[in-house]
């Protein structure tokens, strides 16, 4: 009885910790692309204002600066899309592995502790590994 008990505070804090990270991931992505998309705009601001000085007046050096704001809006613009390729990369490994079914989900419908085990550890370890799903069978007990 006692290795239930511990196997249920082990999963719980297990699953808390990972909620925790998940959480911390999903502040830090937030930020990583609020910050990529906010330099893109000043620098895009910039773009365009430096354009129209170089349009009205033709100085070389407008045209330098010009060209280099043309670079940055380039090495921005390719950050940002790089930045959300990682982000949904990282939701769809999440995904999968969330879906991925255990080992023991593999024999469906057999007893997986015979004798005098508990029928919510079976249904545990049966069940497909979702946060509904395990809150569902956490909250059982």
């Amino acid at each position: 009885m006692r290795v239930y008990l511990y196997l249920y505070i082990f999963i719980c804090i297990y699953l808390l910790v990972l909620a925790l990270f998940l959480f911390c991931m999903f502040i830090y992505i937030c930020i990583y692309i609020y910050i990529y998309i906010y330099i893109y705009m000043c620098v895009c601001v910039l773009y365009v204002w430096w354009s129209l000085l170089a349009i009205f007046n033709l100085n070389f050096t407008h045209l330098i600066i010009v060209c280099e704001f043309r670079i940055l809006t380039f090495i921005y613009l390719h950050s940002l899309l790089l930045s959300l390729f990682v982000f949904f990369i990282f939701i769809y490994i999440y995904i999968y592995i969330l879906t991925k079914k255990d080992k023991y989900t593999q024999r469906k419908g057999k007893k997986i502790n015979k004798g005098k085990s508990s029928h919510v550890l079976n249904e545990f370890l049966l069940c497909k590994f979702s946060y509904a799903k395990v809150l569902q069978q956490f909250f059982r007990f």
